[in-house]
């Protein structure tokens, strides 16, 4: 049976998982970010601002935010974690820890997948020593099969460079960091509210209104699907600009 002060953190990582606040309280991942840098060691706002790309006005509101909650304290010009604030920060680093475990055994696991499938595949080739001929030349042909792919990275730097990016509040800048990671990995266009939410641990309303602010921009379009939910992708304007990103590389 936890303690009282077991169960005031317990409390608060709840709250900073499940968005428990109003709309215009400060939102988990950003909350986290801080926490773990403060857990490293005191800093001014205008540090943390600096090293999480936020300006210092942004980063304070949450700081202020979170004192009045117990999380940090401010000491001699610095901020910093309370005993609570540092438990806190144990166990987000502890569940972030556990979640790059589990990339890594995904990993491990398809590289047996991959050693499995290749036996098979090639149960009948012959066994040569790695600095024969035959060896090398099996290797690129193996190799010379890769198509390769577009550099959608670049793309999305060159779109933020024309769209004028650094111009654009934080918090549009955020959801569409989303859109862009998405397009990235996946080289889609779009992606549904639900993601949004789920991925930036957000609020509906909020989120809604910075797609709102977004769409009035035309940067993205808002779409309802009966089926499927609220679609957000990038505007036509948006996708002209990222066609000619794509010719230019």
């Amino acid at each position: 049976m936890p303690n009282k002060e077991e169960r005031e953190v317990i409390e608060v990582v709840e709250a900073l998982l499940e968005e428990k606040w109003s709309r215009s309280g400060p939102r988990s991942k950003i909350v986290e970010a801080i926490i773990v840098l403060l857990h490293g060691k005191p800093m001014k706002a205008a540090e943390i601002a600096q090293y999480l790309g936020y300006n210092t006005r942004y980063i304070s509101s949450y700081l202020s935010y979170w004192r009045v909650r117990g999380l940090f304290e401010y000491v001699n010009g610095l901020w910093q974690l309370t005993p609570k604030g540092e438990q806190v920060a144990q166990l987000i680093i502890s569940r972030y820890q556990e979640q790059r475990f589990n990339e890594y055994l995904i990993i491990a696991k398809q590289i047996l997948g991959e050693q499995v499938k290749q036996a098979v595949n090639d149960n009948n080739t012959r066994v040569t020593l790695p600095n024969s001929s035959r060896s090398l030349s099996f290797i690129a042909s193996k190799t010379s099969q890769k198509i390769p792919q577009p550099d959608r990275r670049s793309q999305v730097e060159c779109l933020k460079h024309l769209i004028n990016y650094k111009e654009l509040p934080d918090e549009e800048k955020e959801v569409l960091d989303q859109l862009f990671e998405h397009y990235i990995k996946w080289n889609s266009t779009y992606m549904y509210v639900d993601q949004l939410i789920d991925q930036l641990k957000a609020n509906e309303i909020w989120l809604m209104r910075v797609l709102k602010g977004l769409q009035a921009k035309h940067l993205i379009y808002l779409y309802r699907d009966p089926r499927l939910g609220t679609r957000v992708g990038f505007s036509r304007t948006a996708k002209k600009l990222l066609s000619q990103c794509s010719k230019n590389q």
